[in-house]
């Protein structure tokens, strides 16, 4: 069940981010200047591998007798709360700082120890930053601090 309940997820993710990249190619002569190509790419390998995934989870659930688990069925949908607090909080505190505090709530949640979670948020989000803001020159949402 789970696995079906991903590759669904992770098909609305690729349908989604090829969507959303679409516009970001219009008015480019060449593939070199246009900029939704290697989303569209990764979205479209996404999307195969979660039909593959789905496809897989079909085979293993006809084997199995599903049961439906409510206590699990609540977390999942508090988490996806807790992701649609996060947008629009990503924008009014920036990255940084609202990163850190949904990955803490998040791990918190999930069971793990308050000091492993400390560690584990800062350095999870510093290192996306490095990433994405330094090396690749990505603009990161700034917020209210600077």
């Amino acid at each position: 069940m789970k696995d079906i309940i991903s590759s669904i997820f992770i098909i609305i993710l690729s349908i989604t981010v090829f969507c959303v990249a679409t516009p970001l190619g219009e008015g480019s002569s060449n593939l070199s200047s246009n900029a939704g190509l290697f989303p569209q790419i990764i979205s479209l390998f996404l999307g195969l591998l979660g039909v593959s995934l789905l496809i897989q989870a079909m085979i293993k659930t006809k084997k199995k007798k599903i049961l439906f688990n409510k206590r699990v069925f609540i977390k999942v949908i508090t988490l996806i709360c807790i992701l649609v607090v996060y947008v629009p909080t990503l924008q009014i505190l920036g990255y940084l700082l609202a990163t850190n505090v949904f990955l803490f709530v998040v791990m918190v949640f999930l069971g793990q120890s308050i000091k492993k979670t400390s560690i584990h948020t800062v350095f999870i989000s510093c290192t996306l930053y490095v990433i994405f803001a330094l090396l690749f020159k990505v603009p990161l949402p700034t917020g209210i601090l600077w």
